[in-house]
């Protein structure tokens, strides 16, 4: 538990927040304002220090509105200090609040004279108090007294003003800081010779609204003191509905992290007998009566049970599928706590869930087991500093369902953080990370020498050599670093060595390739401490691994881009090995948008689309192909910014094909649903193919995450491309966008759009959002679609029945004929609400169902869009 109550969290690139109620969405936070400056048009009063320093005057913003704005411009004396004060502000319960800062810097190269003695930064502080008690002396005016939120930086300075007085380069910058225990806090900002105009203050914190999920009702919920705290908030079981845990009355409860969303569901209310769920399982009402919204009556009368799925044929389907992962909550010195989502397919009422665990040291034989009705659980009596591996599995009454693949997490040692770090680093393994970076030229001659010395003559190197001379100097590209004699040289040229005594390791959150990933800070010498993802090479390691662990670093450390994920650096002179990212909070792209379906506007998807784009122009601007491009290699930070990962796939190319995921028809590893047709059958890659990959890309976004072509085989997928077949829009996607999507998809690659005509059409759909309204099926099309099982005969298939043995839904043969759906013609005009009445609860099954007559509408030549 963290100081405030709250359950501490992390997030991690690659897997993100954990859900644990099928269908339970994000609710968008609530914003309240302590302070703000935009409103005010008379003179605010802060305090100054010295009185020569910051200065309140009134300027005209640009729509001309009367604003009031802080300068300072003392920028001819070195040494300034000059203090900005605010008045006392209450928190009115806020344990962590957030402060929007907008302003203006000059830049200090247009300033010749006072160069030296310039600066482009200040720094923001605070100081808590119970009451209003500051003077003009009080708190001191230096650092002791206040507590350093952050130094900010200008993204941009301006040289001059237009002829109108304006300035035309504005920054916007938000810091948060906490826990709050205090009955209100000041804010300050000193200036240290920067020439600069504080235009705007707001002063918020967040808020969980009161909401009803799960037929359960949770009140409004102040978000919790740091980043990654979660606050519990109790909830009480709607009218006519249940617990279904037998833990008590306090046993449903919802926890609200720090940015005010609602996560981590543990327990559930359900509807009592006689009653039927209605309102997206916010209320309860009695059993009646459906009719269809069709002209002509589409169902027949028939049971009501029957619908819900209350006879033991439609409850019991079958054992639950795996559970794909598990999250720590908290750990102490002898116990962990663990929650989980439930399985993608639970085929059935989740009747409670099975643990396993083991001490990693010892055999696996030695397990222990626990059970749990919740999707949380704590394992104690475990021993102070060890690494245990975790497995779950759920169960129905049908039985239980395959067990999870297996998660490390290690207890505290309970000593010192630097003996707890000390005590766990020989003991952590690691997993490979791609990675980016510069080299730039100073000239041909240098270039000349690090060729001839550092790398074998190919193809490549006769290639790259010509680019040079074709582009001239100062030009960046990717070097590949196979092509150098020893790869070691492309680790020390591309990838900053770090001082493993820099590096805090927190815990250990998932495993990959070359072992376990983890989650640490870092810190350099007179710099702040940050947080950073880190994955570190097993012990026991051949020389070959070892070489292909650090050739993603030294790919990753060649690229600078704010779209493209960035290597902190190596650590290679110490064990374990590692290697040192960025830190994105909201882990891989696809499980952040499944985990948030629906709670984005068409226009911040089409933001998202636009920065993967950014990013892969860059790539292609530098000579690279990525070859792996799908959103499970887009990681997404907590500002929603997207950045390309994940550089290891071209090592894969010669590898026998393991992951169904990489296999190909030559025995080589690729992704089959993401790879263009020229790169599954020549292994021709190249920047085109991955525009081929980025329009799938868009599909994934567009569908919040869906698979794409859902369940058909990689060997059908092949077949269905080959005969002309592209993936439909997803619901509700715009018309333009699915026709970039299909420009994407040409089977010709010279006719393909490249990177930067996407990201120039991308921001025309920005600038100009009512070309996004436009929503609709009749887009154009292949001549032969085809159906979700991609049989490429549709008219071969005579009934509702061989139908849903084509999409492998045959189970819900009873429930169409019960309902009178017997002919095409009928069921292509069939909606998710009719498909939720006939009994198919599944949200899987329904979306696939929902496809598959998307895509018989179009072969029968129906148009008009499937109401979703």
């Amino acid at each position: 538990m963290d100081s405030n109550g709250g359950i501490s969290a992390r997030r991690v690139a690659g897997m993100g927040w954990i859900w644990m109620v099928c269908c339970f969405h994000l609710v968008t936070s609530l914003e309240e304002i302590l302070l703000d400056t935009t409103q005010e048009t008379s003179e605010i009063g802060w305090t100054t220090h010295p009185s020569d320093g910051w200065d309140e005057v009134s300027v005209l913003d640009d729509k001309k509105r009367l604003i009031r704005t802080f300068q300072v411009c003392n920028v001819a004396e070195p040494g300034q200090n000059n203090w900005l004060r605010t008045h006392f502000i209450e928190r009115r319960g806020a344990h962590r609040v957030h402060v929007r800062l907008r302003f203006s810097v000059r830049d200090c190269a247009s300033m010749r004279t006072v160069a030296s003695s310039c600066k482009e930064t200040f720094t923001l502080y605070y100081h808590q108090s119970e009451a209003d008690i500051a003077s003009q002396d009080l708190p001191e005016w230096r650092e002791g007294p206040w507590t350093k939120v952050d130094t900010i930086a200008a993204d941009e300075s301006f040289s001059q003003v237009d002829s109108t007085g304006k300035v035309v380069k504005m920054n916007v910058k938000v810091r948060s800081f906490g826990p709050l225990t205090k009955h209100g806090f000041y804010l300050a900002f000193q200036d240290s010779g920067a020439c600069m105009s504080l235009v705007a203050v707001q002063v918020f914190f967040y808020k969980c609204p009161a909401v009803v999920k799960g037929f359960a009702s949770f009140p409004e919920t102040f978000a919790g003191g740091e980043r990654t705290s979660l606050v519990e908030s109790p909830g009480t079981c709607v009218p006519n509905a249940e617990e279904t845990s037998t833990t008590g009355s306090s046993s449903v409860r919802l926890h609200c992290n720090g940015e005010g969303e609602w996560m981590v569901a543990i327990g559930r209310c359900t509807c009592k007998a006689g009653y039927q769920p209605v309102d997206d399982e916010r209320a309860c009402q009695g059993e009646r009566t459906f009719f269809s919204p069709f002209r002509q009556p589409l169902f027949c009368w028939f049971s009501v049970s029957a619908v819900f799925g209350t006879s033991e044929k439609f409850t019991e389907l079958g054992v639950p599928s795996a559970v794909p992962m598990m999250h720590q909550v908290s750990r102490t010195t002898n116990s962990i706590t663990l929650s989980w989502p439930q399985p993608d397919q639970p085929n059935g009422v989740i009747l409670d869930y099975q643990l396993r665990y083991f001490d990693k040291a010892e055999d696996e034989d030695n397990s222990f087991t626990l059970t749990s009705e919740t999707n949380m659980a704590t394992i104690s009596s475990l021993s102070p500093g060890k690494i245990y591996a975790f497995q779950v599995r759920a169960r129905t009454a049908v039985g239980y369902g395959p067990y999870s693949g297996k998660m490390y997490f290690q207890t505290l040692t309970g000593g010192e953080r630097s003996e707890m770090v000390q005590d766990r680093l020989p003991l952590i393994v690691g997993s490979a990370l791609g990675g980016l970076a510069f080299l730039v030229i100073a000239a041909i001659a240098i270039l000349a020498i690090i060729f001839k010395s550092k790398r074998r003559e190919t193809p490549y190197t006769d290639r790259l050599q010509q680019y040079i001379g074709t582009r001239g100097l100062g030009v960046k590209y990717y070097i590949d670093p196979s092509t150098y004699e020893d790869p070691n040289e492309a680790i020390r040229e591309f990838a900053k060595e770090i001082d493993v005594s820099l590096i805090k390791i927190e815990e250990v959150i998932g495993s990959g390739e070359f072992g376990e990933v983890c989650f640490g800070r870092l810190k350099h010498p007179g710099k702040r401490e940050y947080t950073v993802a880190i994955k570190t090479l097993k012990s026991g390691y051949t020389e070959e691994q070892r070489r292909e662990f650090l050739s993603e670093a030294s790919i990753m450390g060649q690229f600078e881009h704010p779209n493209v994920i960035h290597l902190e650096g190596v650590v290679t002179k110490s064990r374990p090995v590692m290697i040192v990212t960025e830190f994105m909070e909201n882990g891989s792209l696809d499980s952040f948008l499944r985990q948030k379906e629906g709670q984005f506007s068409v226009l911040q998807l089409v933001g998202m689309l636009r920065g993967i784009a950014a990013g892969m122009r860059y790539l292609s601007d530098m000579n690279y192909v990525h070859r792996d491009l799908a959103a499970r290699n887009i990681l997404v930070n907590s500002n929603l910014v997207c950045k390309v990962s994940d550089f290891g796939l071209s090592r894969f190319l010669e590898d026998d094909a393991s992951n169904p995921t990489y296999t190909g028809g030559l025995g080589c590893k690729i992704p089959i649903r993401w790879t263009a047709p020229e790169a599954i059958q020549y292994r021709k890659f190249t920047s085109s193919s991955d525009v081929w990959s980025y329009g799938i890309v868009m599909w994934e976004v567009m569908s919040y995450g869906e698979r794409p072509y859902w369940d058909m085989s990689n060997q059908d997928v092949i077949n269905a491309i080959d005969q002309d077949y592209r993936l439909p829009p997803p619901p509700d996607c715009p018309t333009v966008l699915h026709l970039l999507m299909l420009d994407c998809w040409q089977k010709e690659r010279v006719q393909r759009p490249k990177f930067e005509q996407i990201v120039s059409a991308l921001d025309k759909m920005i600038r100009k959002p009512s070309a996004l309204k436009a929503i609709g099926t009749g887009t154009s099309r292949p001549s032969q679609p085809l159906l979700s099982n991609c049989s490429p005969d549709f008219p071969s298939l005579s009934n509702a029945h061989e139908w849903l043995d084509a999409i492998k839904m045959g189970r819900y043969k009873e429930n169409f004929d019960q309902a009178g759906l017997m002919t095409f013609d009928v069921i292509s005009r069939m909606t998710l609400e009719d498909i939720q009445r006939i009994g198919i609860t599944l949200v899987g099954h329904q979306k696939k169902i929902l496809n598959s007559i998307q895509l018989m509408r179009v072969h029968l030549n129906q148009l008009e869009p499937v109401e979703v």
